[in-house]
């Protein structure tokens, strides 16, 4: 979930809009010269080539506030972005839950920025609790390796064991 915050849904549907602005105004003018369709494509990709993972983030952001996703059960690797989804659907800010749970706003922003990683139970649980979630199942998820990790031990040539 790239998009946390109502201020960047804001920022990037601003972006969305003026590239879509500036797609517009080359696609006529491209049109008035006589240029082939392939050619015009190209060039409105050339104008934005953030523009489809713009909208695909807004489309993400916008189904998380209509409650549009499985928000019940969690794969464990996908815990921490679950729970800032949580926080969106819910209509709470990063400061008031930054309020409930006594600490600063920059510190959910950091927490957030990287989907909560390696968060304990009991924090995982105060979120929770703040959020005013009753009720949800972690569900064992695809096994994270560590970035580099080998199958099989240099010395030895031994499997290791996961």
């Amino acid at each position: 979930m790239k998009i946390k915050s109502e201020q960047e849904y804001l920022k990037i549907k601003k972006q969305v809009e003026e590239i879509e602005k500036e797609r517009a105004k080359v696609r006529k003018e491209l049109q008035e010269q006589g240029a082939d369709e392939n050619f015009i494509r190209l060039a409105e990709y050339a104008c934005g080539a953030f523009y489809d993972e713009f909208k695909a983030q807004l489309r993400e952001y916008e189904k998380v506030v209509a409650g549009q996703f499985e928000k019940d059960t969690v794969p464990l690797h996908q815990l921490g972005s679950h729970l800032v989804k949580l926080r969106i659907w819910k209509g709470i800010s990063q400061s008031e839950l930054a309020k409930r749970l006594g600490v600063s706003q920059p510190q959910i922003s950091k927490d957030e920025r990287f989907d909560y990683q390696g968060i304990s139970i009991e924090k995982a649980n105060r979120i929770l609790q703040a959020l005013g979630i009753e009720k949800l199942t972690v569900i064992p998820g695809k096994s994270v390796q560590t970035i580099g990790a080998k199958d099989e031990m240099a010395a030895t040539n031994e499997k290791k064991a996961i």
